[in-house]
């Protein structure tokens, strides 16, 4: 068997690829799933949930974009653009709708606060590298930087903002890390929850909620594919 289909096979079985696709996607719909109440800890890992279909997203996408011909300094509608490109498969979009994001973050610092529009696009950044990378195929050390981007994303969003989405966010990163891990094969570990040396340097200093490893990762995978 070959690494890649090792590894791929290894991250479907985990569910690996929804805690490093979608955990830290933000956008309105985001926002809303988090007030709700969500679905059953047995509902969410077997997948009995309500999911959003691609033409809501699609839909979405054009609604967005004739708002921001009006409306170019609310940045929310940067991230619903981002997140319904995200949701689509277009990664080089949703990107491309960060980068434009960050311009108008930059034109507006000086006239209010943007500090969570800052986290936002940081967390939001790296969720859309790394799943553009997952979509790739071949996950080699060629294109690694990717995924290193993402990782170091998702660790600057975790400083700006550490009890976002409760706190799970530390377990997007370290399931990134233990991916890129395992294709440097700098680890034979099957098991991505531990904290390794670059996530002590990078987060071991923060306050970091200490939440059930179980609860939370399916929190962020409710939070990610609905």
């Amino acid at each position: 068997m070959n690494r890649r289909r090792w590894l791929m096979g290894g991250l479907a079985s985990t569910g690996i690829p929804a805690v490093t696709g979608h955990a830290c996607l933000w956008d309105r719909d985001t926002l809303d799933q988090e007030a709700a109440k969500s679905p059953g800890y047995v509902a969410i890992i077997t997948g009995r949930f309500p999911r959003n279909p691609d033409a809501y997203f699609e839909m979405r996408l054009e609604r967005v974009t004739r708002e921001l011909e009006m409306r170019p300094d609310d940045l929310n509608l940067y991230d619903d653009a981002g997140v319904s490109c995200d949701r689509l498969g277009r990664g080089d979009e949703a990107i491309a709708w960060m980068e434009k994001k960050l311009s108008r973050i930059e034109a507006l610092a000086s006239d209010r606060d943007v500090s969570e529009h800052r986290y936002r696009y940081l967390a939001n950044l790296g969720t859309f590298e790394i799943h553009a990378w997952l979509r790739r195929d071949s996950v080699s050390i060629a294109y690694l930087n990717e995924a290193e981007s993402a990782r170091d994303h998702i660790a600057s969003a975790i400083r700006l903002n550490p009890q976002a989405h409760f706190g799970r966010e530390k377990f997007q990163f370290m399931a990134i890390d233990w991916v890129i891990r395992c294709v440097k094969k700098e680890t034979d570990s099957h098991f991505f929850l531990d904290e390794s040396p670059l996530y002590q340097a990078a987060l071991g200093d923060l306050d970091l909620e200490d939440i059930n490893p179980s609860r939370g990762i399916a929190g962020l995978v409710y939070l990610g594919n609905a």
